[in-house]
């Protein structure tokens, strides 16, 4: 075994030592695991201190997490009574017009839900999530049918005649009664309505204008076709303010009371023709003490 001279200085004085090789390897290997147990001690220490950290901000996250969980989950019940609302609303309407109703179970189709992942109240959240789009959605697709059905029975109510064409007095009505001329019962078509020449002759509903000419018996003739089965005619006009083909709106002015064709006076003669019938036009003349707010 050989030696090894170590050299200690200590103050001035040097300090030469002789030490065996085997033993300088024992005291070098023992600082090593020294150093070595030490820098592991470090290592756990700093990786401890870098999991509490990490431990803390995740706790704070989820302290977030849940404090907006609870904030969604009182949102969605704000909404939940706005859908609520809307059904009521959708329901009085449909009630209003006479369209059928809807079941309150239709309200709440069925949903496939999202994936199972995530805690509970997390999985909670995403299922009414699903629910209330499913449930706005059928709302959505429920006015948009209201809207059509609305939209189409403003459109007939428009075109079906519900004013008095002529502001004067009803003289002769529909039905049986004594031809003037001949002093013999006849079927009086129409609604005679007797008014000063020259007296604004104005359409009940909207229309396009298909005739306006002279008729045997009945003078100057306008015609209008409101759509849906129904048609009017106005006789013993004085003047037309219309021709064939316009497109007229209920109001407007389409001709003047006058005395053509074979008449006693001046009056209008008005008819209405329904899916090819004569009917008594006071049935569409909604008089104003019948009309209800």
């Amino acid at each position: 075994m050989g030696r090894v001279s170590l050299f200690l200085v200590a103050g001035r004085r040097t300090v030469r030592l002789g030490v065996g090789s085997a033993v300088l390897a024992v005291v070098l290997i023992a600082i090593g695991l020294a150093l070595v147990g030490t820098g592991y001690l470090l290592f756990n220490a700093a990786k401890k201190t870098v999991n509490l950290q990490q431990l803390e901000s995740l706790r704070r996250e989820n302290r977030q997490l849940h404090s907006r969980v609870v904030q969604l989950t009182s949102d969605m019940e704000e909404i939940r009574k706005i859908l609520d609302e809307i059904y009521r609303i959708d329901q009085s309407i449909r009630l209003a017009y006479g369209i059928e109703l809807i079941e309150s179970d239709l309200r709440s189709p069925g949903i496939g839900g999202r994936s199972g992942n995530g805690p509970v109240e997390v999985r909670q959240l995403a299922y009414e999530i699903d629910r209330l789009l499913a449930a706005a959605r059928f709302e959505r697709e429920s006015f948009e049918r209201l809207d059509q059905h609305l939209q189409r029975k403003y459109h007939i109510l428009s075109h079906t005649p519900s004013i008095i064409p002529v502001n004067g007095i009803l003289t002769s009505g529909f039905g049986p009664r004594l031809d003037p001329f001949t002093g013999r019962m006849r079927f009086h078509e129409g609604q005679d309505i007797a008014a000063p020449p020259g007296t604004p002759i104005v359409a009940p509903a909207d229309g396009v204008v298909t005739t306006v000419k002279r008729k045997r018996g009945y003078g100057l003739t306008i015609e209008i076709d409101h759509g849906y089965g129904i048609k009017t005619r106005y006789a013993h006009c004085m003047a037309a303010k219309v021709t064939p083909g316009m497109r007229i709106k209920r109001g407007d002015v389409i001709g003047l009371v006058g005395t053509s064709g074979r008449v006693t006076g001046p009056h209008l003669h008005y008819e209405v023709h329904v899916a090819g019938r004569k009917v008594n036009p006071l049935n569409y003349i909604i008089r104003e003490e019948v009309i209800v707010d």
